[in-house]
């Protein structure tokens, strides 16, 4: 979210109703079991204006997914999001 990181793992959250076919086909995707992509259901709803204005995951998402890492970059990484986007949240 900041451009600080590049991650190993991809990871793309696929809506309801997106087929898993037509993703892999545009995207020019094959399996590989080493593979650094992940491809999850996306579990979260929020209206297309808020969605296609965040044009990624909810940033509390991409905090928790960095506190699993243990890295002390990511670990800063994980910081600047909060500040940036976390703590301005929860102030307005």
């Amino acid at each position: 979210m900041d451009g600080h990181l590049r991650p190993i793992t991809q990871t793309i959250y696929v809506q309801a109703g997106d087929t898993l076919n037509d993703l892999l086909r545009l995207n020019r995707l094959r399996a590989d079991p080493g593979g650094a992509i992940e491809i999850l259901d996306r579990f979260w709803h929020f209206d297309e204006a808020y969605q296609d204005k965040l044009q990624t995951v909810p940033p509390l998402l991409a905090y928790a997914d960095l506190l699993t890492i243990n890295d002390s970059r990511v670990a800063e990484a994980a910081k600047r999001l909060r500040k940036k986007h976390l703590n301005a949240a929860s102030e307005g």
